[in-house]
């Protein structure tokens, strides 16, 4: 069964891969909040377990806005969330 911490970890583990996405919808001219909160969702969905209280939900959620967040960062792109909310 998959847990919060096992998801944490996939999130560290599998870093560089979303880097390499964030650098292509860069290079595409894609970098866009819409876009970036749409992969977010996506990593969350790829990682998270079946079932998260609602605590640990926003602590992943957090977690992955601030890791893709911080990426972005280095595009001169400001965090997604905060764009949007």
């Amino acid at each position: 069964m998959k847990t919060y911490s096992g998801a944490i970890k996939k999130l560290n583990n599998h870093r560089e891969a979303y880097r390499e996405h964030i650098s292509l919808l860069s290079a595409r001219g894609e970098l866009t909040a819409p876009a970036v909160l749409a992969y977010c969702d996506k990593i969350i969905a790829a990682i998270a377990p079946d079932k998260l209280t609602a605590e640990e939900s926003k602590k992943l959620e957090a977690a992955t806005d601030s890791l893709i967040g911080d990426m972005c960062l280095e595009y001169e792109f400001d965090k997604p969330r905060k764009l949007v909310g």
